[in-house]
């Protein structure tokens, strides 16, 4: 496990390198790995230390606090980044990916930042459940770094 003094270092360390994955489009398996470890460990800093309650709504969270909600969505972020080629290696991810994605949009809904009327009315829970259901069907093949929907 790596050891960071607190989870705003391995936020911030863990930030950095998933904006080089926007600028990078070939990270390695490896890096990806690096980066999923450090966000989950600055999750568990977070849980840990109680700097988010799962009572509070987002009027009552520590401003300082509040990049902390984002790291369900960044966590499902770097799983979806995952260029494996191992189509099972890739499904892992992309499931890891749901649940984190679905993951942050729950919190959103529990810290009133969107209603759940919002979420059902955009569609943001059943286009990301429907997207990633489908690459994980038996309706999706692997052709070199992408994934095409049959």
């Amino acid at each position: 496990m790596l050891d960071f003094p607190d989870p705003e270092t391995a936020f911030n360390i863990a930030e950095k390198e998933l904006k080089l994955f926007d600028v990078n489009s070939t990270s390695s398996e490896e890096m990806i790995a690096m980066v999923i470890e450090k966000l989950n460990q600055a999750s568990d800093f977070v849980d840990r230390a109680g700097l988010l309650s799962a009572n509070e709504e987002i009027d009552d969270c520590p401003t300082g606090s509040l990049k902390f909600l984002f790291l369900p969505y960044y966590i499902g972020k770097a799983h979806y980044k995952s260029n494996s080629m191992n189509p099972y290696v890739k499904a892992g991810h992309l499931s890891a990916s749901q649940q984190s994605f679905l993951n942050y949009l729950k919190i959103c809904e529990d810290k009133k930042i969107m209603k759940t009327e919002d979420m059902i009315a955009s569609g943001a829970n059943v286009i990301i459940s429907s997207y990633i259901g489908a690459l994980l069907s038996n309706k999706c093949s692997m052709r070199g770094r992408r994934i095409f929907v049959a």
